[in-house]
């Protein structure tokens, strides 16, 4: 390999991992309640976050889910859960040591209830959080984009 070839080329041992919830899915709760109203459109939520010393996705995916869920409330009060859901995530190392995270998650907003109690439908966490891989250690997020 020629030189000026080598120099440019990345390192072998920087990370490049993707992982992803594997289509659209709705929490089994949500699914079992009574749907009165869901959203023509899904809402998205697409940052590239800077970790620093580890990336806890699920922290990451929950801070996602949160923001969309916020959104939707602020846009209709009586939404109660997130239904269709879908994330992605990508994990590159930089050459500092430092990870770029690209966070997508993708849900509609629907209005739910539960038939047996006022107990909220919504369980307010990601779904297939057992796709979810982690580099592990204390996270920080040193910048979001």
């Amino acid at each position: 390999m020629p030189f000026l070839l080598r120099l440019r080329s990345p390192p072998s041992d920087l990370l490049n991992l993707t992982y992803s919830s594997g289509g659209r899915r709705t929490h089994p709760a949500v699914s079992r309640s009574r749907m009165s109203g869901k959203a023509p459109q899904a809402l998205t939520y697409n940052k590239t976050l800077v970790c620093a010393d580890a990336v806890n996705a699920e922290v990451l995916l929950r801070l996602a889910r949160n923001e969309l869920l916020k959104r939707a409330q602020a846009v209709n009060r009586h939404v109660t859960a997130l239904v269709d859901e879908e994330w992605r995530y990508t994990i590159r190392q930089t050459k500092s040591g430092d990870y770029n995270v690209q966070v997508f998650y993708s849900a509609c907003p629907a209005m739910c209830e539960n038939q047996n109690s006022n107990v909220p439908v919504d369980p307010r966490k990601p779904v297939a959080l057992s796709h979810v891989r982690n580099i592990p250690g204390l996270m920080r997020v040193v910048h979001s984009e």
